[in-house]
């Protein structure tokens, strides 16, 4: 376990540090279609050497590039940050160095207030007397939001690329790099323009301040980056993976590797979701459903539709009568 870090009652959670590799859990249908992955939702720890030197400098690039040299708070920041309070006519969020981000996202709230700020300004240079830059930089990586549920480097590495932090190439370190200004906006399952002009801004900073070539910067602003999209047959993938942990244990979810070929027919069960959706909300709104489809002769589920919306309506689909979710389990 990592050991606790920061101020305050109890400090950094601690959590358990990343496997050597990953891989998570990929499920396709009775003939062959890729359907969607099974990820562990527990979070873990990445050390710094774990994380690409060049995700480090791109963050430190478009977030803090003063960070080695000041104390916790940046006057030049704070300055440059108040002239824009001037011509906004509102207080920015902007001048915040990366040890301020910190401390904020674990500690305090995100008002935009005086008091807040100053606390944060407080606790920020109370922090660099304690820790060194690499710590706090090792934090950084872990404790930030990467937008869709992914808190830290290795769920954002994992959700977006199904990586390990390790594996990341420059293309895909400089579209992760932006996503902390924003992650709602700029993570990479956003708007595509969006993002990829968020990733433009992160190569440019980097090549102002001569971290990588012109060249260079060029090279990776017309590099496509490949994101992992989020799976389909949400129902369906939620009992495969409640089977598996009732078969193996929660530990197979967390290990991952393995390649699960299921009985599903994803034609079928797209056309199951949406005859389900159809229907019932042609009844009533407020209605909810269920349908599952079976072979018959063999008892295998072909499709299986809990609700009409996923998101909001996780009900798991019931079993076969048999149970039989999956046909082949291979790693």
């Amino acid at each position: 376990m990592h050991r606790s870090l920061g101020p305050g009652p109890g400090g950094f959670a601690a959590y358990s540090h990343l496997p050597p590799s990953y891989s998570s859990i990929k499920v396709f249908d009775s003939k062959g279609q890729f359907v969607g992955r099974l990820l562990p939702e527990k979070r873990y720890w990445v050390s710094i050497d774990r994380i690409p030197a060049f995700l480090q400098k791109a963050v430190i690039a478009v977030e803090d590039s003063r960070f080695y040299e000041h104390n916790g708070i940046d006057v030049r920041g704070i300055a440059r940050a108040l002239v824009k309070d001037v011509v906004k006519g509102r207080m920015a969020e902007g001048g915040s160095t990366i040890t301020q981000q910190l401390i904020k996202n674990k500690f305090l709230s995100s008002e935009k207030s005086i008091d807040r700020k100053l606390k944060e300004g407080v606790m920020a240079m109370d922090f660099e007397k304690k820790y060194t830059k690499k710590q706090i930089l090792e934090m950084y990586f872990n404790e930030i939001y990467y937008g869709n549920g992914a808190w830290g480097i290795a769920q954002a590495a994992r959700i977006y690329f199904d990586k390990s932090p390790q594996e990341l190439t420059e293309a895909e370190c400089s579209l992760l790099a932006g996503v902390p200004k924003n992650p709602g906006r700029y993570n990479p399952l956003g708007k595509a323009e969006e993002v990829s002009r968020r990733r433009a801004v992160v190569l440019k900073r980097m090549a102002d301040l001569n971290m990588i070539t012109t060249r260079q910067q060029q090279k990776l602003k017309a590099q496509r980056v490949a994101v992992t999209r989020g799976g389909q047959a949400p129902y369906y993938l939620a009992h495969i993976k409640g089977k598996l942990i009732e078969q193996f244990g929660p530990q197979v979810i967390e290990q991952g590797g393995l390649e699960v070929t299921a009985a599903m027919d994803l034609e079928l069960q797209k056309l199951a979701e949406k005859t389900l959706h159809d229907g019932v909300k042609r009844i009533s709104p407020q209605m909810e459903g269920a349908l599952l489809c079976l072979d018959t002769n063999t008892g295998d589920v072909l499709a299986a539709v809990g609700g009409t919306d996923y998101k909001q309506s996780p009900i798991i689909a019931p079993s076969s009568p048999n149970g039989s979710q999956a046909r082949r389990l291979s790693p």
